[in-house]
């Protein structure tokens, strides 16, 4: 049994999304070589193939909260195009706090 403090469970360093509404709740989880399942209450809740990539997620977009969805999807390369349309003052913002770990952003303009 796990008790899931946010919305991801730990299998082997690997983090898996689990619905939002489960968050803090306990829930089993099986594994097998290619799988991982998560229960709650004998219900299976979300399935995911396994990764052997340490330190990384793996997450369903319907796992998030509605609020947390909205803003997935915004990355460094997402959020200098945005930047870009609005002039080079905003990619300045963008490169040194937005984007820092971008190489191509921290390049000298």
């Amino acid at each position: 049994m796990l008790l899931l403090s946010y919305g991801d469970c730990d299998r082997d360093r690997h983090f898996y999304s689990v619905p939002s509404r489960i968050i803090r709740q306990v829930v089993e989880v099986r594994t097998t070589e290619a799988t991982v399942e998560v229960f709650h209450r004998g219900t299976r809740v979300a399935s995911h193939a396994r990764s052997s990539v340490k330190h990384r997620h793996t997450t369903i977009s319907e796992h998030m909260p509605s609020a947390h969805r909205r803003y997935a999807f915004w990355t460094p390369t997402r959020l200098l195009a945005e930047a870009e349309k609005i002039g080079p003052s905003t990619v300045r913002v963008c490169d040194k706090d937005t984007c820092p770990r971008s190489p191509s952003l921290n390049e000298p303009s």
